[in-house]
């Protein structure tokens, strides 16, 4: 079994670093905490690395196929820490989301 972050390149063409745990007797891994991420271009040859979640759910454990997946690689250090600071990121911004949908709710009250 191996475990580690890891960049993953599905052939969705999505891009995302999560926790992966790999038994090589399944054909599936497990990801955990995945954060895709997409670059923007400017011009030239200026872009931003835009991090948001995976999908939008409270689940955070994901069975993936093995054969969805075109690539993985161990991500350099600055995308680790990027990948830490976007996980806490994410988390904060779906419990904000979370919070004013209930208080939406709570105040608008049918009859």
């Amino acid at each position: 079994m191996h475990k580690g972050i890891r960049v993953i390149k599905l052939t969705s063409g999505d891009t995302i670093v999560a926790k992966l745990t790999r038994n090589d007797a399944s054909p599936y891994v497990q990801i955990q905490d995945p954060i895709q991420f997409t670059l923007v271009h400017k011009s030239g040859n200026e872009g931003n690395l835009v991090a948001s979640a995976w999908l939008e759910t409270e689940e955070t454990s994901f069975s993936i196929h093995k054969m969805q997946i075109v690539a993985d690689a161990e991500p350099n250090q600055m995308l680790k820490s990027y990948y830490n600071y976007s996980l806490e990121e994410v988390h904060h911004e779906l419990s904000d989301i979370e919070e004013e949908f209930f208080n939406d709710f709570e105040t608008n009250t049918v009859h």
